[in-house]
């Protein structure tokens, strides 16, 4: 399918008739029915396959309302210098692929992040979920998959203001897009690939909007040529004014990117109340702390409203050793909610591990905080990146 096509002004459009409280997003005055958020895989472990089959499967009870897709996976190849994908497909659905360039064989690499719109999908209380692996991608038990769905009611807690998938538009720019917003805050959630030529070097993608800088996403490429996916981050803007706008995304310093790299980027615009949805940017390409396994990471505060939690986690991280696995736990005020693992072939080399978009219930309204803690034998130093954004849904009908 089209998945590398731009698609703007997604989703029907509520008038704005209040302001939300503190001025912190906008409201309609119509009642709607409360967003559905499903886990349907959970830092899941990959079926073995050999290219073109399954990689993992699940359901998920469709309403009929507007459905957006969470997915991240990863995979390996046994010759190298092949590009990698695993494509999701939901009840009737169009698929959608997350990708990647595999120089290194038989190293287990994750690609970018895919945050997607599957429309309106017809009522089906158990509509199967498939994540497939493209013709030349293997995976195992060693790789990861993990896939949330999010069902809007009527009003939309949020609007898709704009998507932009699909290799670079040229070797200087990823590619750029114009969205119109409302006047309500701008989740921009960014995924990207890139490489050094050089090795030893930090990559990454820059984001901008109206020629201002609102956020990068980077890796730190230890092997020269090696296409990596930058760790995915997700920046909240609050001061963008109604109106038309241009988002431009470009290689940030030290960064080559050819036509094997591939990129994907999703503005969402917050239209509730905080009561209602309520957002909050924890890290974004924060640096890690230095540690060798079994230590904390990084960790943020966030305020929650006691209502059901979307915790997205990102991070790199790498490996004293060979044929090693990676991981790390996620923890709100020290309880363990979730994890998510990688596979890190060489020793010492800075790897991202499969994203996970935790669904989280039972944590009280209040000030809270989300720390990331590294597996044992899961090193970090100031060149790993780390990403943490809250999304709260809210239990009730609104306003």
């Amino acid at each position: 399918m089209g998945d590398d096509a731009h698609i703007s002004g997604v989703g029907t459009d509520y008038p704005l008739e209040k302001a939300a409280p503190g001025g912190s997003a906008l409201a309609t005055g119509a009642l709607g029915p409360v967003t559905r958020v499903t886990q349907v895989m959970n830092n899941v472990a990959c079926t073995y396959q050999n290219g073109g089959q399954p990689i993992a499967t699940g359901s998920v009870n469709v309403q009929g309302g507007k459905v957006y897709a969470f997915f991240t996976a990863s995979g390996w190849n046994r010759s190298g210098d092949t590009g990698l994908q695993a494509n999701l497909a939901i009840g009737g659905s169009s698929s959608f692929s997350a990708r990647i360039f595999a120089n290194p064989d038989l190293t287990h690499l994750t690609m970018i992040r895919q945050r997607v719109l599957l429309g309106n999908l017809r009522p089906d209380p158990s509509a199967s979920a498939k994540i497939t692996a493209g013709k030349a991608t293997v995976t195992d038990t060693n790789d990861h998959v993990s896939l949330t769905v999010l069902e809007l009611g009527s009003p939309a807690v949020w609007r898709m203001a704009c998507r932009k998938v699909g290799p670079p538009d040229s070797l200087s720019q990823y590619g750029s897009t114009s969205f119109r917003s409302r006047g309500g805050y701008l989740l921009v959630c960014a995924s990207a690939t890139g490489f050094s030529t050089s090795g030893q070097a930090m990559t990454g993608m820059d984001l901008s909007i109206d020629d201002t800088c609102h956020g990068t996403i980077q890796i730190f490429a230890n092997k020269k040529n090696w296409h990596l996916a930058f760790v995915p981050a997700d920046f909240l803007i609050k001061s963008i004014p109604s109106g038309d706008h241009t988002l431009v995304a470009t290689p940030a310093a030290g960064t080559t990117i050819d036509s094997n790299d591939a990129y994907a980027i999703t503005v969402f615009e917050v239209m509730a109340p905080p009561t209602v949805l309520n957002v909050t940017e924890v890290l974004a390409n924060a640096p890690a702390a230095g540690q060798t396994g079994g230590e904390w990471v990084a960790s943020g505060a966030f305020s929650s409203y006691g209502g059901t939690l979307i915790i997205t986690s990102a991070a790199s991280a790498y490996s004293h050793s060979d044929a090693a696995k990676l991981g790390m736990t996620i923890q709100v005020d020290s309880q363990d909610v979730g994890s998510m693992q990688a596979f890190a072939n060489p020793k010492g080399v800075h790897l991202g591990l499969p994203g996970n978009d935790l669904v989280v219930t039972g944590i009280n309204a209040g000030k809270r905080t989300v720390s990331l803690v590294a597996d044992a034998g899961t090193a970090t130093d100031a060149n790993d990146r780390c990403s943490v954004t809250i999304i709260e849904v809210a239990t009730t009908t609104w306003p």
